[in-house]
C-alpha cells in the first residue's frame, strides 16, 4: 500500500504525517552521525542519575499529551463552527429561493408564505445550534425582525396573489440586509476561539 492511500486512509492524516516525518527525520540524523564517525568523537564522562532520566521522559509525556490537548480542541471548536456556518448557508439558500419568488410581480400567496415559514424554521434552527454551542450572538434577533420585514413587504395581500412591483425596492433593500447579518454572524462565529 503507497503513502499516499495510507494517508487518505487514516483517520488522522496530520498525526500521521507527523509521526512519518519524526521518523524519516530520526533515522536520517542517526544515518548522519554513523556516517561522519561523531559517535567515535565523542566520549560520556558524567553519569546519568535516575532524576535526569525521569525528567525526561516527565518532559517528553508532557509536550505529547499537550499536543494532543491542543489539537483535539482546536478541531472541536472547528467542527462546531462548520457546523454553524453549515446552517447559515441552508438559511441562505432558502433566502435565494425566495428572492427568485420575488422576481415576478405577482406572487401566489401560499407559495411565498410556505418559502417563509421555510426560513423561519431555519433561522430558529440556527438560533437552537448557535445556544448548544454556547455562541452568543444578537445577529440572529435581527435575523428575525429581517424575516418579519420580508414577511410584511411580501404577503400584505387579502387574495391569492400579493402585487409586488410597488415593493419591490424594499423586498431587496430587506434581502441585502439579510445577507450582511448572515455574513456579520459567520465573522463572529470565526472570530470566537
Amino acid at each position: 500500500m503507497g503513502i499516499n492511500k495510507f494517508l487518505r486512509q487514516a483517520k488522522r492524516p496530520l498525526l500521521v504525517t507527523a509521526t512519518i516525518v519524526g521518523i524519516l527525520l530520526l533515522v536520517s540524523f542517526v544515518v548522519f552521525l554513523l556516517y561522519s564517525k561523531w559517535l567515535c568523537r565523542v566520549k560520556l564522562t558524567e553519569s546519568i542519575s535516575p532524576i535526569e532520566v525521569i525528567n525526561v521522559f516527565l518532559t517528553a509525556f508532557i509536550a505529547v499529551w499537550l499536543g494532543r490537548y491542543v489539537t483535539k480542541r482546536l478541531t472541536e471548536q472547528r467542527f462546531i463552527k462548520e457546523f454553524v456556518i453549515a446552517d447559515i448557508y441552508k438559511i441562505e439558500e432558502s433566502l435565494t429561493a425566495l428572492e427568485r419568488l420575488t422576481l415576478a410581480d405577482k406572487l401566489d400567496i401560499e407559495t411565498i408564505f410556505q418559502s417563509l415559514q421555510i426560513l423561519r424554521s431555519k433561522i430558529e434552527i440556527l438560533q437552537k445550534t448557535t445556544e448548544i454551542a454556547g455562541i452568543e450572538n444578537s445577529e440572529i434577533n435581527n435575523l428575525k425582525v429581517l424575516h418579519t420585514n420580508i414577511f410584511n413587504a411580501t404577503t400584505n395581500s387579502d387574495g391569492n396573489e400579493v402585487d409586488i412591483a410597488s415593493n419591490k425596492n424594499e423586498i431587496q433593500v430587506l434581502y441585502q440586509k439579510f445577507i450582511l447579518s448572515l455574513r456579520r454572524i459567520i465573522c463572529h462565529i470565526n472570530k470566537q476561539s
